[in-house]
């Protein structure tokens, strides 16, 4: 069993994906970002945190043109790059969600504990943004 997230943005690299993408290193046993065309450090950023990071081919429709088309494209990318196994899960993940929690062995129990269940709600604190202590919010 393998455990991906996935993530889909534009234009995210000045707000908080990289602080997004700092909480989940070592979580994931893969971390995929499709990137809606952006014209920023967006894709660049994604792949610099480790991520398999594909940006939204012609003539895909944007995220704001046809939401269902995009995320369609955007899972189709995901099977094709990660090659996902029955069994795996995916986690899908906002750019602004900061993830704040015991770590990789507890996320991992819980999935085993969820084995053959089609979907999963995860008890894992987020944050969006931290006081002057480092405390998240």
């Amino acid at each position: 069993m393998r455990i991906f997230a996935s993530t889909v943005g534009r234009n995210e690299a000045e707000r908080w994906l990289g602080d997004m993408l700092t909480r989940c290193a070592g979580v994931f046993d893969g971390h995929f970002f499709y990137d809606d065309r952006s014209d920023d450090r967006t894709l660049e950023l994604a792949r610099g945190h480790g991520c398999t990071a594909v940006e939204r081919p012609e003539p895909e429709p944007a995220f704001l043109e046809h939401e269902g088309r995009f995320r369609q494209a955007a899972w189709d990318a995901f099977e094709t790059a990660m090659k996902p196994d029955p069994g795996d899960w995916v986690f899908s993940i906002d750019c602004d969600e900061l993830l704040v929690f015991d770590g990789r062995e507890s996320l991992r129990a819980q999935c085993e504990a969820a084995r053959g269940q089609s979907s999963l709600t995860v008890k894992i604190p987020e944050c969006f943004g931290f006081d002057a202590d480092g405390q998240p919010l």
